[in-house]
């Protein structure tokens, strides 16, 4: 209520964008929604016979990106006018995108616009490779927001795992394909080639679902906070997704699945 107070008395009047915060605040819910349909998609996966090979893994890799942006959205630590230009971000970052795709006819006039919504706020915007500047403001690294999100704040790597695996099964790359493929020992009798099978492991899957529930329930529990929303009934929905990751982790058994 604080931020949408902001809006009203100053925000609105500084550009052509007349809801601000309030936009910037739907699109956290929906990025929220996002990776919780994501997550929901993962669970219905790995919950089906056959288990996945790499389905699920291209569903998680939904899940990461769509939890860091929604956390970063979301987050509750941060004043109005940050809010304002994470949201920038996000109209400049899907305009350009229109502008790459080449589907919308306006797609150029839409860059100028936000462009130009940014310049009456007082910020220069820039491009950074394929995302957005505004200001000092820019869509966070995903590496480094699923470090945010599993471990908390620090110099770690899991991250940067997890999103080139998950990137290299999603664009179908020997490497990240070749994870999966397990060959059975060679026969020193045996001349030719040997059979490899194509599977996953029960530790694999456990881990990815572990970390899917993590970076979830991060990203939810910062538009929680934000909103106001932390009531008993969260903080048991909460609990229970802890107590389920810590269930799970202490489950990983190395079986072929």
């Amino acid at each position: 209520m604080e931020e949408i107070a902001a809006e009203a008395n100053t925000l609105a009047s500084k550009s052509s964008w007349t809801g601000p915060i309030t936009d910037t605040h739907s699109f956290g819910g929906i990025t929220l929604i996002a990776a919780s349909d994501y997550a929901r998609a993962f669970v219905e996966a790995i919950g089906g016979s056959p288990t996945p090979v790499f389905a699920h893994l291209v569903v998680a890799r939904s899940v990461f990106e769509s939890s860091v942006v929604s956390a970063w959205l979301n987050d509750p630590t941060v004043n109005p006018v940050e809010r304002v230009k994470r949201g920038l971000c996000e109209q400049l970052y899907s305009a350009m995108e229109l502008v790459r795709l080449g589907i919308e006819d306006d797609a150029a006039e839409r860059v100028a616009r936000w462009k130009a919504v940014a310049a009456e706020f007082g910020w220069e915007t820039r491009r950074n490779r394929d995302k957005p500047v505004v200001d000092t403001t820019e869509r966070p690294s995903v590496p480094r927001g699923i470090d945010k999100l599993l471990v908390g704040e620090g110099d770690w790597r899991i991250g940067r795992a997890q999103w080139s695996y998950l990137s290299a099964v999603s664009h179908v790359t020997w490497w990240g394909l070749r994870q999966s493929v397990v060959e059975p020992p060679s026969d020193p009798g045996v001349s030719g080639l040997s059979l490899a099978g194509v599977g996953t492991t029960a530790a694999s899957v456990f881990s990815q679902a572990v970390c899917v529930v993590r970076a979830v329930r991060k990203a939810a529990s910062a538009r929680f906070a934000l909103m106001g929303w932390e009531d008993t009934e969260w903080n048991a929905a909460s609990s229970e997704a802890e107590v389920y990751e810590r269930a799970v982790i202490s489950s990983f058994r190395p079986v072929v699945g």
